[in-house]
Formats: structure tokens, C-alpha cells, sequence
């Protein structure tokens, strides 16, 4: 099924993720000047890599402008039934740092930077994951 119906699914693959997406988050700093992120979103961030590099995604030339779009399902809280948009924490851009990392970080992208346009939700689900379409930008 095509989540993103303005694609024709024959042109463009659509990928899927089965992982609860978590947000990039500020790096955090020792006190004797050591970057590092904390170890919960580092976990995160190698086993998003690994299920990217499952995919076997061709990768994307270098100086290629690209267009990215996801979904990223949201676990639904036990406290309340939620249903449509994911509307709170944690933050959308962060959701999307966080995949852009990993196609970077899994060699589909020689850097998040040649992302020229996003189209990207986020929303509640059952089952969590991340679906994404990556798509040469054509300059009109």
C-alpha cells in the first residue's frame, strides 16, 4: 500500500523500518570537553544503521540533490487511546535528524546536507516504525 499517493509506487521504493523511532538528541559534554550522546540514542542510532544496510539501498552518487519523505508510527501511550497526528514530544526535525544520521551513517547518503526538500509526519500507530522514500530532486 502507498502511503504517499502523489508517487507512483513503481517508480519510487518505499522502505520500511521496523523500530520505535527515537529522536536525535543535543549531544551532551564532559567536563573535560568530550562530545558524546547519550547512550540510549547511540544504541538507537547502530541498530538503525544495520536495519538500513538490510535494506541494501543503493547509494545515492555524491553531488545528487534528493528528496525525503517519511512516516514516523509512534507508539501509542497505554494511558490514553490516541489516533491521527503525533502531536507532542519528541519533536519532528529531531525524528528526522535522527534517520538522516542513520542513511548517512549506513552509506546511502553521502551527507544528510544534499536533503533538498522533506516531506515528512508523524503519527500514532500500534506498530511502531519508520517508512521512507528517497527520490532524486529534478529542478524545474
Amino acid at each position: 500500500m502507498n502511503d504517499f499517493p502523489d508517487i507512483p509506487e513503481e517508480e519510487d521504493t518505499l522502505y520500511l523500518i521496523s523500530i520505535n523511532p527515537v529522536a536525535c538528541p543535543r549531544p551532551r559534554v564532559t567536563n573535560k570537553g568530550f562530545v558524546y550522546y547519550p547512550q540510549g540514542y547511540t544504541k538507537f542510532k547502530k541498530e538503525l544503521e544495520f536495519k538500513i544496510r538490510e535494506l541494501e539501498i543503493e547509494p545515492y552518487p555524491k553531488e545528487t540533490p534528493l528528496i525525503l519523505r517519511a512516516r514516523f508510527f509512534m507508539p501509542i501511550p497505554k494511558s490514553k487511546k490516541y489516533i491521527g497526528f503525533h502531536y507532542k514530544k519528541p519533536d519532528l526535525d529531531n525524528l528526522i535528524k535522527s534517520l538522516c544520521d542513520g542513511l548517512e551513517s549506513s552509506e546511502v547518503v553521502y551527507n544528510d546536507s544534499c536533503f533538498v526538500q522533506l516531506d515528512c509526519v508523524k503519527q500514532y500507530s500500534p506498530n511502531p516504525k519508520i517508512m521512507f522514500q528517497i527520490q532524486i530532486a529534478e529542478f524545474e
